[in-house]
């Protein structure tokens, strides 16, 4: 009881035990703080996504509104490019 080894092992087990009931408060407190940060940042993480569908969705229908309205200029400058040329081609038909 009185040896030298005994006492370093009591005094060893002494402090772990009692500087376990703080140290695991604190790692718990340490790991929710830790598991709420997380949690906030996923929540923000998918309120980016969701705004991020939002503006791809909006910018698509964008491009292909633009996409008809080029197609629509382009049909009606064609359209208008072939009158050109058949009443170039009359006028010259009626100069000769």
């Amino acid at each position: 009881m009185n040896s030298a080894e005994f006492w370093m092992s009591f005094a060893f087990l002494f402090v772990f035990f009692v500087s376990f009931i703080p140290l695991k408060k604190y790692l718990s407190a340490w790991g929710e703080k830790r598991a709420n940060q997380i949690k906030q940042e996923l929540g923000n993480a998918k309120c980016l996504l969701k705004n991020a569908s939002y503006l791809l969705e909006k910018s698509e229908k964008k491009l292909q509104n633009k996409e008809k309205e080029s197609a629509a200029i382009l049909q009606k400058a064609t359209e208008k490019s072939s009158y050109l040329l058949y009443q170039t081609q009359l006028d010259c038909m009626l100069m000769i």
